[in-house]
């Protein structure tokens, strides 16, 4: 994606990776998902992680 801002042209790569709450493989080869072979000058990448879990609502309603 380019993006142009007062006529400076940048190069933007953006992406999502789901980690789902555990570690990349060991043969992960991230350059081909960042597109390394033509660089961006930014790069924006959201990490979604999703822990299920309980929790526990309790309210304190003091006595008046």
């Amino acid at each position: 994606m380019l993006l142009n801002i007062n006529g400076l042209i940048f190069r933007v790569t953006i992406g999502t990776w789901n980690v789902a709450g555990i570690l990349p493989c060991n043969d992960l080869e991230i350059e081909g998902w960042l597109c390394t072979e033509e660089p961006s000058d930014i790069y924006i990448i959201g990490l979604v992680c999703f822990i299920y879990f309980t929790v526990m609502l309790s309210c304190y309603v003091p006595h008046r």
